[in-house]
């Protein structure tokens, strides 16, 4: 999913899990939910590689970054 704190023009791609997503789904802000089923249904394609993830709290105003980790890649 996609989404934007809007203090700035930083866009961030959330990875949403199949098991569990009903619940993660009601704490979302469905503006943003909107804005992603937009997306999805217009067939965008992303390309690359992730390589950290960043655990995040949202107050409502910012995203804040809690934790980062690294993520192992393979060529």
């Amino acid at each position: 999913m996609v989404g934007n704190d809007h203090s700035n023009q930083n866009y961030y791609v959330f990875l949403v899990p199949d098991e569990g997503y009903s619940e993660i789904s009601k704490l979302h802000d469905r503006r943003i939910k909107a804005l992603c089923d937009e997306l999805n249904s217009a067939g965008v394609a992303m390309h690359g590689q992730i390589d950290t993830l960043s655990v995040c709290s949202y107050d409502g105003t910012k995203i804040t970054d809690l934790e980062t980790f690294r993520c192992q890649t393979s060529l």
